[in-house]
């Protein structure tokens, strides 16, 4: 499966079926220049009562700047003067934005890395780019958000390899607390560990649709890995299945298991 078809998969579950309320549309041409335009009407206070970062740029992969470390993670680089107005608004710390691609209906949240893009621009990750179907030179929207501290968070393994690590419940620990600020529900990301990569849906976020990662004690569980096959077994006991036993951080032992409900419980 290459990377548009891991990207994919995840709108094939239902992820229309979400409910968000949308911004006052504005139209975009490729064509025209894009300067960054604030769009009133907001209800959603980001620091100062009604003001709100709202802004349009062109994007382009983060790999253009030489930066690839940020090709891990979701957080993207923005022009200076973005800075200056995000100060002067007084937006909250971290600093945590919606994305948006009109065109295709796409959204997703990051978080922001630095602020050394050229006027007009910014850089994302090549992953995050390929699921919000983004291509160079495209129009995104971009606005500042405060979003609740997650306290559940639901994910699906693209594959059974992950559950193959030695401690996959470190890894991903790591790989999210480190280079990710904020998930969203119906979106697909990558970690990436020792030199592989690997997908993730994200099934479910408590508070709903988007919530932070940081500084929060967020309950974690796994849906089955999209290639997961039941195994043979007697009729007798159909509803047992085959679980992986690992040790996991801390020494404790515990147990990913697969039920006939396409779920998968971390017990620790």
């Amino acid at each position: 499966m290459d990377s548009d078809e891991e990207c994919d998969s995840i709108y094939e579950y239902g992820s229309d079926d979400l409910e968000y309320n949308s911004e006052s549309e504005v139209e975009h041409n490729n064509n025209d220049p894009v300067v960054p335009v604030p769009i009133n009407g907001e209800n959603q206070s980001n620091g100062v009562e009604g003001r709100i970062f709202n802004r349009v740029y062109f994007c382009y992969p983060v790999s253009y700047t030489g930066k690839t470390h940020l090709e891990n993670g979701n957080l993207i680089i923005m022009p200076s003067s973005a800075l200056d107005s995000l100060l002067d608004m007084e937006v909250n710390h971290p600093m945590m934005f919606e994305i948006e691609n009109k065109v295709f209906g796409r959204r997703s949240h990051c978080g922001v890395s630095e602020f050394t893009a050229e006027e007009g621009r910014v850089f994302l990750p090549n992953w995050l780019m390929q699921c919000m179907e983004l291509k160079d030179g495209d129009t995104i929207d971009i606005r500042s958000r405060n979003l609740p501290h997650g306290t559940y968070l639901k994910l699906q393994p693209h594959s059974m390899d992950f559950l193959a690590l030695p401690d996959p419940k470190y890894v991903l620990e790591e790989c999210l607390s480190n280079k990710f600020f904020c998930l969203t529900t119906g979106e697909t990301i990558k970690i990436n560990y020792n030199s592989k990569d690997f997908y993730f849906n994200v099934i479910e976020t408590k508070p709903p649709f988007a919530i932070s990662i940081i500084n929060t004690d967020c309950e974690l569980d796994l849906a089955c890995p999209f290639d997961y096959k039941e195994p043979e077994k007697p009729a007798v006991k159909q509803e047992k299945v085959v679980a992986f036993f690992f040790f996991l951080l801390g020494g404790s032992c515990g147990a990913l298991v697969c039920n006939r409900g396409n779920h998968v419980r971390i017990n620790l």
